[in-house]
């Protein structure tokens, strides 16, 4: 008899692997104080003072190598349970689930078509047609709601066939002036560290002439875990350069939880 049992116990120890991940990343957060220098270049055109676009360099930890083996733990069991969900879907017809039996995730209609369709031969055509629907080519209606099975597919394909996923934190640094300048008189100018009653420097600027002036804050500055987004990072897809782990990995959880909801009624 066609069960969800197997379907649901993949997706339930999905939900105790993210659930894990989230609270060990909520504690490396609060715990992790960042340095980062901030150095701005400043020009004198006559009388007045040009700073250039601050050039930020962060002095932070790494994401702990334990996350990405989780991340890939959290993708395998989110894909299995697509796929023991078409394996009893093909049972509720009556048929023996084969080892192409599977759930299709698919990009390109024409490659769905010709193969997609393979995988799922088994079903009822009713259940077919299910299947379509979530399907995340373009031109297909709900195209944009089942984004997160191509991040799945991207997710489970690396982690099984390549490497480990690369993680870096993002850190969203207050834009704010570091110094303040004052222009004393006859090309002497005064800086000093901004929104701080200290100590005041002064140097004497021609025009044309610049400088760099360099300083440093600490912080626990709001902070994200994101998929490697380093231009020099070939193996992290497009898909998921930069984007939030936890958000991705929910998005994928709420969109397969959709799909079980969605298959659920046939099922005794």
């Amino acid at each position: 008899m066609a069960t969800l049992r197997s379907v649901n116990l993949k997706l339930n120890r999905a939900d105790e692997i993210l659930n894990a991940l989230r609270d060990e990343i909520d504690a490396f957060l609060v715990a992790t104080v960042h340095e980062v220098t901030v150095k701005t270049k400043m020009g004198v055109a006559g009388s007045q003072l040009i700073d250039s676009e601050p050039l930020y360099e962060v002095d932070s930890p790494d994401p702990p190598a334990r996350w990405s083996v989780l991340i890939g733990d959290i993708a395998s069991n989110l894909r299995c349970s697509l796929d023991h969900l078409a394996c009893q879907l093909a049972v509720m017809n009556n048929r023996t689930p084969g080892r192409e039996t599977a759930f299709p995730i698919f990009e390109d209609e024409a490659k769905y078509r010709s193969s997609g369709t393979q995988m799922i031969r088994l079903l009822s055509l009713g259940h077919q047609a299910i299947m379509d629907e979530f399907q995340p080519y373009p031109g297909n209606p709900n195209q944009a709601a089942n984004h997160p099975l191509l991040v799945l597919k991207e997710l489970r394909n690396l982690d099984t066939h390549r490497e480990v996923h690369s993680l870096v934190l993002s850190i969203n640094i207050p834009q704010q002036p570091l110094h303040s300048a004052r222009h004393v008189r006859d090309g002497l100018w005064e800086f000093s560290l901004a929104g701080h009653r200290g100590k005041k420097s002064r140097i004497r600027l021609g025009n044309g002439d610049s400088l760099i002036l360099t300083g440093r804050i600490q912080g626990g500055f709001p902070t994200q875990v994101v998929f490697g987004q380093d231009d020099l990072d070939d193996l992290t897809p497009q898909l998921l350069k930069g984007k939030d782990v936890l958000e991705q990995l929910r998005a994928i959880q709420a969109r397969i939880k959709d799909i079980i909801t969605r298959f659920s009624p046939y099922f005794p």
